[in-house]
């Protein structure tokens, strides 16, 4: 089973149920427990081996992965944050546009050892813009981008996730297998404007991004 573990944690800010800044505005969100994919982030570039915390005003400038494997892994991943609006929806949608990819670089290609990858995060990401204030959505530009960690074999080898290789299941997120819907994981979100919100449960009918959700102030 292959799984990417997390590598550098001291900077998880503790303010959703997990939560680190990215420049003043993206955070690293935690819904209803783990999975087998996970990304740390750094406040800002340090050699590789470097494992001391900087201080989180600094902001998140890159995020860091290893991809363990107890079968034979291929040599080549490709690493990205990709744009979840799409399983948000009622008719939920897997495919993501290159368009709503943030790539990362592998770091080494020696078979036999724990593939470890960087990805450097924009000031300013180009996923969808989703307001989740309910009533109060759209009054004034404020919403959240939200990402997830995938890691898929490069059969293509053009740089980006197509279709067919955003199928697989090393991601952060976790959809239910009926529906689509996103019931838990760790998701990457960049908040807009200042009432930002995001789920802190799944309320009474279980589903994350839906009515009934509990919300927090992304801050």
């Amino acid at each position: 089973m292959r799984q990417l573990i997390r590598q550098h944690t001291p900077i998880l800010r503790r303010a959703l149920p997990a939560v680190a800044l990215w420049l003043g505005a993206l955070v690293l969100a935690q819904i209803c427990g783990a999975t087998g994919v996970h990304a740390a982030a750094q406040t800002e570039p340090e050699p590789m081996g470097a494992r001391d915390a900087t201080a989180p005003e600094a902001g998140m400038v890159r995020v860091l992965g290893t991809l363990t494997s107890t079968t034979d892994a291929p040599a080549a991943y490709t690493f990205a944050l990709i744009d979840v609006t799409g399983a948000l929806t009622t008719t939920p949608t897997s495919w993501v546009p290159a368009s709503g990819q943030m790539l990362g670089i592998q770091l080494g290609d020696d078979p036999s050892a724990p593939l470890t990858y960087t990805l450097n995060l924009p000031i300013l990401p180009t996923g969808a813009l989703v307001d989740l204030r309910g009533a109060d959505a759209g009054a004034d530009g404020s919403g959240v981008q939200i990402f997830e960690a995938v890691a898929a074999p490069s059969m293509v080898g053009d740089g980006y996730l197509q279709l067919f290789e955003q199928r697989g299941d090393l991601r952060s997120l976790v959809r239910a297998v009926d529906t689509g819907r996103i019931i838990s994981g760790t998701a990457l979100i960049y908040a807009a404007g200042e009432e930002a919100v995001f789920p802190t449960d799944a309320g009474t009918d279980g589903l994350f991004f839906s009515a009934d959700d509990g919300r927090a102030a992304v801050a």
